[in-house]
């Protein structure tokens, strides 16, 4: 997008008058100081269209900074299609961009997806299809890999703060889910897991 001419059809004055204008913004004066000693630069823009023009001259350049920080995003996953890039290019608001770019905004990190990078997910299986012979400790304990960074506490905590409800406890996951029993501790992990399911949706 050519900002100049941008400005100038929006603000419908001349092409020398715009540049005059941003040369003398981009050198740090204020559209006050502009607008008094600077008439004969700027051709006698007034107050009112210098400050338009420097509002939208800001916008205008953070949505070209947005547009290429967008396109290099998307590229960078190898999905960026030429039709995509067009779409992009032309489009002249930070919502158009937005929208263009959601599908493909990198997921925020949480505690559920780097449990998930850590082959947690597996243990939240097991528990949920009740496929497992040993008890819901002996299981966790399974998934404990300090290569991984899946300690005990990494493990335990997440199973803990389901079955007692608390993020904080006297006891352990594994006291609580032998004083619940099996049936009791698999209700409320369920539970925990709707939970966060809902949360994360």
């Amino acid at each position: 997008m050519d900002i100049i001419l941008k400005l100038k059809e929006e603000l419908n004055v001349e092409k020398w008058q715009v540049e005059a204008a941003v040369k003398l913004i981009d050198e740090g004066n204020t559209i006050p100081f502009i607008s008094r000693y600077r008439k004969e630069v700027t051709g006698s823009l007034n107050d009112e269209v210098l400050r338009n023009l420097h509002e939208r001259l800001t916008y205008l350049r953070n949505l070209e900074d947005k547009k290429e920080q967008v396109l290099k995003s998307i590229e960078e996953q190898g999905k960026l299609t030429d039709e995509l890039r067009e779409k992009i290019v032309a489009a002249e608001t930070m919502v158009v961009v937005e929208d263009l770019y959601r599908p493909y905004r990198p997921k925020r990190k949480t505690r559920a997806s780097v449990a998930k990078e850590k082959g947690l997910d597996g243990l939240a299986n097991i528990i949920l299809a009740q496929e497992t012979t040993k008890s819901l400790v002996e299981e966790a304990e399974s998934y404990v890999d300090e290569e991984k960074g899946v300690k005990n506490g990494y493990v335990m905590w997440p199973l803990r703060t389901a079955v007692s409800g608390k993020q904080m406890t006297p006891g352990g996951a594994f006291e609580i889910a032998e004083i619940l029993g099996k049936d009791e501790s698999i209700r409320r992990i369920k539970i925990g897991i709707e939970k966060l399911e809902k949360a994360l949706a």
